[in-house]
C-alpha cells in the first residue's frame, strides 16, 4: 500500500481555529469516502484522564477511529509542549513521536496531523510542528483569525513553511469573537499579496461537522 498523505494543520497562534479546521477536514474527507486517520501528537492543558473537550479526542471522533483515541502525549500545563513536559519531568522522544505518528497512519490514505500552538511553538526545545511536517513530508493548512494583524502573522507562517519546502494548501480564516475594521478585508488582502494563495473564510462558532462546505475545496486538493 502507498504511504499515506500527511496533512499538517498548523496555525499563526493558539486559539485561532486549528482544531475546528482539523475536525472539519477530517469529517469532510471521511464523508467523501476517503480512508482517514486524525492524529494529535501532543496536547497541553489536558485533564488527568482524556475528556470529550480535548482536541485529540475530538479529532479521533471525527473519523470514528478507535486508536489513537486522544493525543499521543498529554500534559496538564497550558504552556508550550516543551515546557509542559519539563514541568512534569517528562521527556518527549522526538524520533519515537515521529515513529508513533507513522505507525498510526500506516494503512490509511490520509493522515490529518494537528499541531500544538503556532507553527514554531516548541514541541521539544529543538523541534516544532515545522520539523514534524518536514519529517513526514506533509503538506500544510494554516488556521488564522480574521482580525487586525493577521496579514503579517499569516504571511510569516506561510513564508516559513514554503521556505522549508512545505506546500501550503490553503488558509482557513475564522471570524473572531470581536470583529474589527479589518475583519472581512483580510482574505482579499492576502490573495492580492500572494496571488494563488487559497483563503477560505469561516463564520464564528460553527460546529465543524456542520461546516464541511467551507473545506470542500481543500478536500479536492488532497
Amino acid at each position: 500500500m502507498a504511504s499515506p498523505k500527511y496533512i499538517l494543520i498548523t496555525a499563526t497562534d493558539t486559539g485561532v481555529g486549528k482544531t475546528w479546521t482539523s475536525v472539519a477536514l477530517a469529517t469532510a474527507l471521511t464523508r467523501a469516502g476517503r480512508k482517514v486517520i486524525g492524529i494529535k501528537p501532543v496536547e497541553t492543558g489536558t485533564s488527568e484522564a482524556p475528556s470529550e473537550g480535548e482536541d485529540g479526542v475530538k479529532l479521533a471522533k471525527a473519523t470514528g477511529q478507535t486508536a489513537p483515541a486522544h493525543a499521543l502525549y498529554r500534559f496538564r500545563a497550558q504552556v508550550s509542549a516543551a515546557l509542559a513536559a519539563e514541568e512534569e519531568e517528562a521527556h518527549i522522544d522526538w524520533k519515537g513521536l515521529v515513529g508513533q505518528v507513522k505507525r498510526a497512519a500506516a494503512g490509511f490514505e490520509i493522515a490529518i496531523v494537528e499541531g500544538v500552538g503556532g507553527l514554531l511553538t516548541p514541541i521539544t526545545w529543538e523541534q516544532s510542528a515545522l520539523d514534524l511536517a518536514k519529517e513526514l513530508g506533509a503538506k500544510a493548512v494554516v488556521a488564522a483569525l480574521d482580525k487586525l494583524g493577521t496579514i503579517n502573522h499569516t504571511l510569516l507562517t506561510v513564508d516559513e513553511l514554503e521556505h522549508n519546502g512545505v506546500e501550503v494548501l490553503g488558509i482557513i480564516l475564522s471570524e473572531p469573537e470581536r470583529s474589527d475594521e479589518s475583519t472581512r478585508t483580510n482574505a482579499d488582502a492576502l490573495r492580492r499579496m500572494r496571488p494563488g494563495l487559497k483563503v477560505f473564510m469561516v463564520p464564528r462558532l460553527m460546529n465543524p461537522d456542520e461546516g464541511t462546505e467551507y473545506v470542500a475545496e481543500l478536500v479536492q486538493l488532497i
